[in-house]
């Protein structure tokens, strides 16, 4: 039985682990130094009784290692060829379409005297590393009807050194040192199960007479082949007449001036381009399920944020990087991005084109990726990072952001709850009083605002963002009001009017950069504290002090409970009695608050503007 330890505490994000150390002897059995679980939790009791299940599950991986051990060179090849085989989707098919390349190969290379291992396109058939080779042609040509006895005599016959390559794939997945005992079994075990798929092809086919291999067909692919069983196009004998990028192209056109924003648009394109990249612009009646769930799990492959260099390299290629420097791939949440945008694409075919024969939306078949926890990763900010980020808070930028607007977003941040790009897109009418409060109105462009200017409206995340917040007594005394006054009075449309915006409309990208540059100078190097953890540092103050409908109306969340959805907002006095609760340790916001008026230019004392008074009446 394993010894019952006490449950291990990331020291970066609090969260409790079921953790053990791997015995030396074993770790080629798992592949890592250490197992580790999450308990999903950061209560230490919480944790104790959860350690059961991890620790049992990890018992049975103990007994499955030794027996693989005890098994020895051989044992431990069939191993790993049996999970190379499940891990890269190499099933029984590959097996028996390899064992018709490898006959039809030898039979053509014993003509040309060609003797060594076999290339590696006989064995991945969309690798074509000789475009001009006859050799390679008429093994494609001459694989579609062969013997079952010949496949298998002929497999049975050749040497280990015939399948150097998927051993050594099989090496290099597992990343495994090639030694020539284990280069040889892994050979064997690989030349072993090509001859048993044939062996089970033969002893389906034992009740009929005259059997034919199926012939599947061959789709270019990069210049390439690969086999993806029948196409639809023959199961329904319908062509569409538009190939995916078409689609794409159509559903791009006519959502024109529908509200898509344009990064939307390019992710989408993105998606169409990546799957082209994959399969070829391909007939819409083409694309069957399987090429969308393998077009899903190479998504998954994919590095996500990396260098220009490596994003225009073949898939197969970023993939094979990303795992050999460990890079951080791309979130299930961007590859389900992916997924929608060919079922919406295919689906605005079939529903607005009247003209085209498709009823099926082959992307519907593959299923989205799980995402297994919904809840934000990203962090509060605890007392030290408050005290550390508003002591003497100045971010310089070279590229003409005033330290002004920088000081002001981030000071506007802990006291309203505001996302950065809602912070970024304030106009000075979205300040307003009520019932002697003054307010911050986050909220859509109204249409007068936007009518006859050629540019994109300011978008919310969702229909709860659309809110009033009360201003906060220190932005009020720092001069957030004098401010305000003075955009208005300057007739600047925006609050912070150096912001510019990117191609797809936001205006606070280079603010974001610029924060997490500014956290890294202080020390704060967690990547799950961003300007976005301000967020989640109103809601901890907040927690238990107030109710938490008030506080989701002050941050734009919703519980989905239906009640919410009447009424929007709630009476200002009750917001503001909510608001002004807030109070961060660590600062002395009496220095912040000096700090704001020196640097905004206003006197030692605010305006005493009348709080009836509007700064501009709302459009």
């Amino acid at each position: 039985m394993i010894r019952m330890s006490a449950p291990f505490k990331d020291p970066r994000t609090g969260i409790y682990y079921f953790r053990k150390v791997i015995p030396s002897e074993l770790r080629a059995a798992f592949g890592k130094r250490e197992y580790k679980v999450s308990l999903g939790t950061r209560d230490p009791a919480d944790a104790r009784s959860k350690m059961a299940e991890p620790a049992a599950a990890y018992e049975r991986l103990l007994a499955h290692a030794k027996e693989f051990v005890r098994g020895g060179v051989t044992g431990q090849a069939r191993h790993y060829v049996e999970q190379w085989l499940q891990e890269t989707d190499r099933g029984g098919s590959w097996l028996w379409y390899s064992s018709r390349y490898v006959t039809s190969y030898t039979r053509v290379a014993s003509d040309r005297q060609i003797s060594g291992p076999l290339p590696d396109y006989v064995f991945e058939p969309e690798i074509r590393r000789q475009d001009d080779d006859p050799i390679m042609l008429r093994t494609f040509q001459g694989s579609r009807r062969l013997p079952l006895p010949t496949c298998l005599q002929t497999v049975a016959q050749l040497p280990a050194t015939a399948f150097a390559w998927p051993a050594g794939q099989v090496l290099e997945h597992h990343q495994l040192i090639r030694a020539e005992n284990m280069f040889k079994a892994i050979a064997h075990s690989v030349q072993r199960r090509m001859m048993e798929s044939i062996v089970d092809f033969m002893q389906e086919q034992n009740s009929k007479t005259a059997p034919e291999l199926p012939s599947p067909p061959l789709i270019v692919i990069n210049g390439g082949l690969s086999s993806y069983g029948p196409s639809r196009r023959a199961q329904r004998e319908v062509q569409v007449g538009l190939t995916i990028t078409q689609a794409f192209e159509a559903w791009r056109d006519y959502t024109k001036g529908r509200a898509r924003s344009p990064q939307l648009v390019q992710e989408w394109d993105l998606a169409v381009r990546r799957f082209v990249a994959m399969f070829g612009d391909i007939d819409l009646g083409d694309i069957l399920p399987q090429m969308v769930r393998d077009f899903r799990e190479k998504l998954l492959e994919l590095p996500g944020r990396t260098k220009k260099s490596i994003k225009a390299l073949p898939l197969d290629e970023q993939a094979a990087i990303a795992a050999k420097e460990g890079l951080a791939t791309l979130a299930p949440a961007t590859v389900n991005k992916a997924l929608s945008a060919l079922r919406s694409v295919t689906e605005h075919v079939i529903d607005k084109m009247s003209n085209v024969p498709l009823e099926i939306n082959a992307a519907k078949m593959a299923k989205f990726v799980e995402v297994e926890d919904s809840e934000d990763k990203r962090l509060p900010f605890d007392e030290a990072d408050m005290k550390a980020i508003f002591h003497d808070l100045i971010i310089k930028d070279a590229t003409g952001i005033s330290e002004a607007t920088l000081f002001w977003m981030v000071l506007l941040a802990p006291f309203t709850g505001c996302r950065l790009e809602e912070i970024g897109t304030l106009r000075p009418i979205n300040v307003r009083s009520e019932q002697g409060i003054w307010f911050i109105a986050v909220e859509r462009d109204r249409a007068q605002v936007r009518a006859g200017q050629d540019q994109a409206q300011k978008s919310l995340k969702s229909s709860n963002s659309d809110r009033d917040i009360p201003i906060h007594s220190v932005l009020i005394e720092a001069g957030f009001l004098d401010y305000v006054e003075r955009r208005r009075s300057e007739g600047e449309e925006w609050l912070f009017p150096d912001l510019t915006p990117n191609k797809f409309g936001k205006r606070t990208y280079r603010v974001s950069r610029l924060f997490a540059r500014y956290l890294e100078d202080l020390g704060i190097t967690d990547d799950e504290k961003v300007f976005h953890s301000f967020r989640h540092s109103i809601r901890r103050n907040l927690r238990g002090r107030a109710k938490e409908e008030m506080v989701d109306l002050i941050c734009g969340h919703s519980d989905g409970k239906v009640g919410r959805r009447y009424g929007r907002g709630a009476d200002m006095r009750p917001l503001r009695e909510v608001i002004e609760l807030i109070d961060y340790g660590g600062p002395n916001w009496a220095d912040v608050v000096a700090q704001a008026r020196k640097m905004s230019g206003f006197g030692p004392e605010r305006a005493q503007l009348a709080p009836d008074v509007q700064l501009r009446p709302p459009v």
